[in-house]
C-alpha cells in the first residue's frame, strides 16, 4: 500500500493537504513504465525479460563453477588445519621430552597465538565480504 503523508501548506494557514506518495523497488521496471516502453517500442517488454532471463542463467552457471570450488577450498583448509594441529602437538610432546620445561610452553603459546590470529583474520575477512554484499544490495 502506498505511504501517505500529511503536509502543511504554508500558503493556506491552518489548512492541510494530503499528498500521496508511492515507492516501487524491484529488479523489473514498474508495470506502468513497462507498458509505456511497450507502446513506444513494440517488443521492448519481451526484450527486457529475455535479458533478465539470460542474466539469471549466466549467474547460475557461474555459481555451478564457484560453489564447488569454495567447498574444495574449505575442505583443504580443514585438512591443513588438522595436520597443523597434529604437527604442533607432536612437536610440543617431543620438546617436552628432550628440552628444558619452558620450551614446550613457549611452543604451545606461540601456536595458540597463531591459531587465534588466523581465526580473527578469517572472521574479519568474512565480515568485510558480507559488508560488501550488503552494500551491493538495493
Amino acid at each position: 500500500m502506498p505511504k501517505q503523508k500529511i503536509v502543511h501548506s504554508p500558503k493556506q494557514t491552518g489548512k492541510f493537504s494530503a499528498a500521496r506518495m508511492s515507492y516501487y523497488a524491484s529488479n523489473f521496471p514498474h508495470p506502468d513504465h513497462l507498458e509505456r516502453y511497450e507502446k513506444l517500442f513494440p517488443g521492448a517488454a519481451e526484450a527486457i525479460f529475455t535479458e533478465f532471463r539470460k542474466q539469471a542463467e549466466h549467474r547460475q552457471e557461474l555459481e555451478k563453477l564457484v560453489i564447488p570450488q569454495q567447498v574444495k577450498n574449505a575442505r583443504a583448509g580443514i585438512y591443513v588445519q588438522a595436520v597443523s594441529h597434529l604437527a604442533s602437538a607432536s612437536a610440543t610432546v617431543l620438546t617436552a621430552l628432550y628440552t628444558p620445561p619452558w620450551v614446550p610452553v613457549a611452543l604451545a603459546l606461540i601456536y595458540s597465538l597463531t591459531v587465534a590470529f588466523i581465526y580473527k583474520y578469517g572472521k574479519d575477512k568474512q565480515a568485510e565480504s558480507q559488508a560488501r554484499k550488503r552494500e551491493r544490495q538495493p
